[in-house]
């Protein structure tokens, strides 16, 4: 499971949207009450992409910005696993991530992957990929499709095209059912209202870089909240959180005030781009915010530096 939810940030930073998050929200797994999506068109056309990634791909983008970004320690899948995606990842166009944290060790989440990807490219990639992570892969008969299954019976993800333009990967078998029968207008999906109307203020069409969050039981107090990156010449990042209960605000801004802090200190090359945006942390009675800003400059010139 830890894995999956690694790659899935991986992947959102590779895709480009070319639509609405609207499009897939249709299919999330029911009881959703998480999602998050990139817009690295968005991205690569506005004056801080053209700054700073230039004519990298997809692929060498995130590897790169991986490295600015997060602390080595803290992202576990190798570049050797890593590899054996770069064709289908460079093709993709958007990548969409939904589900519930809350169904134990392996929750129900769900991957959408758009872009105009042959089958066989997917069953390439995920093949490679499982071999690179010693991890069994096979391929079952679904229909006219192939069933690409990597894992065991503890920890296993089911991959499977929907139509040309999308390929889901999720975490339980029933999911595969669900997500074709949703996308043929079968079933209709039973979402999380809090997470909807947290995902609104996300504003899809407009951020390239976003995260909704509903309400999350196994998190008492936490009523929603929304995270998003917008990009101009610079990098401005909004963290909003809400919660039932002052006291429980009060905790999570002096969590959010020592993970700032953790982040700042040292001498890496994270620390130095996560000093730069100056992040703060403010409480309004049961609403915390952070807000911060990473100048252009200073990541054009540190991504400069990735090899």
């Amino acid at each position: 499971m830890r894995r999956c939810l690694a790659l899935a940030p991986l992947l959102a930073l590779l895709a480009p949207n070319v639509g609405r998050a609207d499009d897939i929200t249709a299919l999330y797994p029911d009881a959703s009450m998480f999602a998050f999506s990139v817009n690295v068109k968005g991205i690569t056309t506005s004056p801080f992409g053209k700054k700073v990634i230039g004519n990298d791909k997809p692929f060498d983008a995130t590897r790169k910005f991986l490295k600015l970004l997060i602390p080595t320690e803290g992202f576990r899948i190798t570049e050797g696993s890593l590899k054996p995606l770069e064709t289908v990842a460079n093709k993709l166009e958007r990548v969409t991530v939904a589900g519930n944290i809350e169904g134990g060790a392996q929750p129900p989440i769900a991957i959408f992957l758009e872009g105009e990807i042959d089958e066989d490219e997917y069953v390439k990639a995920l093949e490679g990929y499982a071999k690179a992570e010693e991890r069994p892969f096979k391929t079952e008969k679904l229909g006219e499709r192939k069933l690409l299954i990597t894992g065991d019976a503890n920890l296993t993800t089911y991959g499977f095209r929907v139509s040309k333009s999308l390929f889901v990967v999720v975490t339980e078998r029933n999911l595969v059912e669900d997500v074709l029968e949703k996308h043929t207008g079968k079933r209709t999906a039973k979402i999380q209202p809090e997470l909807l109307e947290w995902q609104k203020k996300a504003k899809p069409a407009e951020t390239p870089i976003w995260f909704a969050l509903g309400k999350v039981k196994v998190l008492d107090g936490i009523e929603g909240g929304v995270a998003t990156i917008a990009l101009k010449d610079d990098a401005d990042i909004r963290i909003e959180v809400v919660f039932a209960k002052e006291k429980d605000a009060d905790l999570v801004r002096g969590v959010l005030d020592s993970a700032v802090d953790s982040l700042e200190r040292g001498q890496t090359t994270q620390a130095k781009v996560w000093g730069a945006a100056g992040v703060k942390v403010k409480q309004d009675g049961t609403i915390v915010t952070a807000t911060g800003r990473i100048p252009g400059k200073l990541l054009a010139e540190e991504y400069a530096k990735q090899k």
